[in-house]
């Protein structure tokens, strides 16, 4: 059994209907303060009784009165749809559905071909009317499913089509008992935080479970495991060994009564000293605590662990070793708990995009009335948007963004901004692929935006070569508004360069170069005639033949007898600019100075200037 997504219906800010996919590894829900993160992490848990413990489902509903709906949608095998549902795959046949005016066998549709294959649901129980309903779909492809609830006819949608299905409701009676008696999410899913306010919901009916860093809770769980998982017990020693080597282990400590014996670390000494929990700090004691309702979430059958906010108190270092415990398979005989976090902790941010899913939670608009997320790509569709050496958090949690074209581009600007005063954390963010500016830019900047939250501005600036910016705008022109770079504040786009041509050619003035080589050694008379014959070179073409950054290379190895090489591409870049800055305002600066005026510009507003 796997969950594959929760999905919502006008529960509390999430407005309308919300389909959230959770990672078969690591989940990472991110964003503002107040924004729905525990909401979604607890919404799986409104079926466990009581769960008036949470004010029930109708506690959750987004108006008083209205109706609302949770569900999760899980993956199962063949081996587990019996138990689960109360029928074998063999009945699905039985299943009629409409199709093309007919009714066929639920696995005759398309939609549903590989149903038996790799069986798919989803429970869940809607409000309406002042009472809950329990629901279950069988889900097909996307937008397809067949819904069942009790005593009512079942209802197939397939497609943008929607009739009545046939189906013996006797079938599903081992579904409803599952449903209404909540074992499914309390078995399956794990819930942790670090002080939980009312536990009622979360213990029923697993209560061999850590949830958060109670002590006597901590007590009762590593002696369960100890008694009757010592396996398990032995690996949280183990994991506590490899984070945390100026100790020896886990142990309990005695303290004169049978009873009254608690848990704690053992330091490496002869006799070997006992540390309790008042003798050791906070991160590592959530640590001990995370690895334990990891460990008895395993052994008591969970599938899936929910962690509300597992940063706190930890050392970053800690956080990275914690990760590796929690998704490395092998730590877990390959078969790993499905993790689902809520957290702004960097190492967890970074984590969910290079190897799980990573969604940012924020409002819709400043008026706050309606949440919404956005799924920020792993592995390397992250990369194929912001570059192999960018870490997301770097871009999600900076207080100013510079996206560049490519890496040759950072160094000289970051010396300009320096120049011009711009905020000293500000992050350059190579982008890698064009098409990325082009199509795709406008969006990861909102979800940079709404990593932030609306009340807090986000000043960006995109610089792209000059050369490119017919190009670019073609493309811009048929993105809708809010996807559309220039017209999303305060990401200002600056095309840097003459027309149509590359940044160097900013520097490619003959005044301006003139001087630059002749404090490399080169008399100033003797380079004026090749520094114009080179010059002359540079046209408004897409040929590389004709960019600035080809002129100056050439340059480089005419007078001063360089290598003509694409290598030294950015040192040229960085020491044109360092020369540049030297004195901006001497004579032979002049035109130089004009063509980076706008992009002077552009990086004084990050600081408000």
């Amino acid at each position: 059994m796997r969950l594959t997504a929760i999905r919502l219906v006008d529960i509390r800010g999430f407005a309308g209907e919300h389909v959230v996919p959770i990672d078969a590894g690591l989940t990472v829900l991110m964003g503002p303060n107040n924004v729905g993160k525990t909401t979604l992490l607890r919404a799986p848990f409104l079926g466990v009784p009581p769960s008036r413990a949470m004010g029930g489902i109708a506690g959750f509903a987004r108006s008083a009165g209205g109706s609302c709906a949770v569900a999760v949608q899980l993956e199962l095998s063949a081996d587990e749809v019996p138990g689960l549902l109360g029928f074998t795959l063999a009945r699905v046949d039985d299943i009629l559905v409409p199709n093309g005016g007919r009714d066929v066998p639920l696995h005759h549709c398309g939609q549903f071909t590989n149903w038996k294959q790799a069986p798919r649901v989803e429970l869940g129980m809607r409000w309406a009317g002042g009472s809950v309903e329990r629901v279950l779909r069988l889900l097909g492809d996307p937008g397809a499913y067949v819904e069942i609830t009790p005593g009512n006819v079942p209802t197939a949608v397939v497609g943008k089509r929607s009739g009545q299905a046939r189906a013996d409701h006797g079938w599903f009676d081992a579904a409803w008992q599952t449903l209404e008696s909540g074992r499914l999410p309390a078995a399956t899913f794990a819930y942790w935080e670090h002080n939980p306010v009312n536990d009622d919901w979360l213990q029923q009916p697993v209560t061999r479970r850590c949830l958060g860093t109670r002590e006597d809770r901590l007590q009762e769980v590593l002696t369960f495991l100890r008694l009757k998982f010592p396996g398990e017990f032995t690996r949280i020693d183990d994991a506590v060994r490899r984070a945390l080597p100026e100790l020896n282990g886990i142990d309990f400590l005695d303290s004169g009564s049978s009873f009254a014996y608690r848990p704690g670390f053992v330091l490496p000494t002869r006799p070997r000293a006992p540390l309790a929990r008042e003798s050791v700090g906070a991160g590592v004691w959530s640590f001990l605590c995370i690895m334990a309702a990891a460990r008895s979430a395993k052994a008591t059958g969970a599938r899936v662990l929910f962690l509300d906010e597992p940063h706190l108190h930890l050392h970053p270092g800690l956080e990275r070793l914690l990760v590796e415990e929690l998704v490395d398979p092998k730590k877990w005989d390959d078969e790993p708990l499905q993790i689902v976090m809520s957290t702004h902790s960097p190492t967890f941010v970074n984590a969910a995009a290079e190897q799980g899913t990573l969604h940012v939670l924020g409002w819709r608009d400043r008026a706050k009335g309606e949440l919404e997320f956005k799924t920020l790509p792993a592995g390397a569709g992250i990369e194929s948007v912001l570059g192999p050496f960018v870490r997301p958090s770097d871009v999600l949690y900076a207080s100013a963004v510079v996206f560049v074209e490519g890496p040759s581009d950072v160094g000289a600007l970051r010396m300009l901004a320096r120049h011009v005063g711009a905020p000293p954390d500000v992050r350059f963010v190579p982008l890698r692929e064009a098409d990325a500016m082009k199509s795709e830019l406008g969006r990861y900047f909102s979800v940079i935006a709404q990593a932030r939250g609306p009340g807090i501005h986000t000043p960006a600036v995109l610089v792209l070569d000059a050369d490119k910016k017919a190009t670019y705008e073609a493309a811009w022109d048929k993105l809708e508004r809010d996807r559309d770079p220039r017209k999303m504040s305060p990401l200002g786009v600056v095309f840097a360069g003459q027309d149509g041509n590359d940044l160097e050619s900013c520097f490619c003035d003959a005044r301006f170069l003139s001087a630059y080589f002749a404090g490399g050694g080169t008399s100033s008379s003797s380079s004026v005639r090749v520094i114009r014959k080179f010059l002359a070179r540079i046209k408004e073409t897409g040929d590389k033949a004709s960019k600035g950054c080809t002129a100056i290379r050439a340059l480089h190895a005419k007078l001063l007898g360089e290598n003509d090489n694409d290598g030294t591409k950015l040192d040229d870049l960085e020491k044109l600019m360092a020369f540049y800055l030297k004195s901006p305002e001497a004579a032979h600066a002049a035109t130089v100075r004009t063509r980076l005026e706008p992009l002077e510009q552009a990086l004084k507003a990050l600081r408000g200037v």
